[in-house]
């Protein structure tokens, strides 16, 4: 016999690979910085904690399907100061493998009120980080405190108002109390399919 009754040996594994699960750790320090922003208002859960799960696989390639979230391990891991979770995703084309890693992008919570400037107008000074506004048709420096990236735009935690006009354009030729002019971008029109 190749295995005796007892023994510990394993003849096979069996995997599920669609819907395929999908495990993923966030720091406890991320988890503290959530839990101060939900309190403060400045972040917002969605209805029934129903988060979507995206996955990006090593290569860039997104998975258009979205998973949900299942399970959230209710204590802390102590050897990595991590909270595990699980997703749950649809994988019909079979484009992620067990033990496959790949990176996940948690969709559901809205950040009320937030104030989204592109990257490439968030600059870097002696001062610390700062936009150019316009006042009185002359640009001004204005600091600001940047939080986290959203696609391509910081999302400005301080420092700007609605109804600001920030310079995101030629933003290198800028300096403080210069004239500017404003040129409102028109969209290109869409072209027919």
């Amino acid at each position: 016999a190749l295995i005796a009754p007892g023994s510990d040996n394993l003849l096979t594994t069996l995997y599920v690979v669609d819907p395929i699960w999908v495990n993923f750790s966030v720091s406890e320090s991320d988890i503290l910085k959530i839990k101060k922003e939900v309190q403060a208002k400045k972040l917002d859960w969605p209805k029934n904690m129903n988060f979507q799960v995206e996955a990006i696989l090593s290569d860039g390639t997104v998975i258009p399907a979205e998973g949900y979230i299942d399970f959230a391990n209710p204590a802390l891991q102590q050897s990595t100061g991590t909270m595990l979770i699980r997703a749950i995703l649809p994988n019909p084309k079979l484009q992620i493998y067990p033990g496959q890693f790949v990176r996940v992008i948690v969709k559901g919570a809205t950040r009320p009120n937030a104030i989204l400037v592109p990257q490439s107008a968030v600059q870097q000074g002696q001062q610390g980080i700062f936009v150019y506004v316009i006042q009185g048709g002359k640009a001004a420096v204005r600091p600001v405190t940047a939080g986290d990236w959203y696609q391509n735009n910081w999302i400005i935690e301080e420092g700007l108002a609605a109804g600001d006009i920030v310079i995101v354009e030629g933003v290198n030729k800028v300096q403080n109390h210069s004239p500017v002019t404003i040129q409102h971008l028109i969209p290109a029109p869409r072209s027919s399919p």
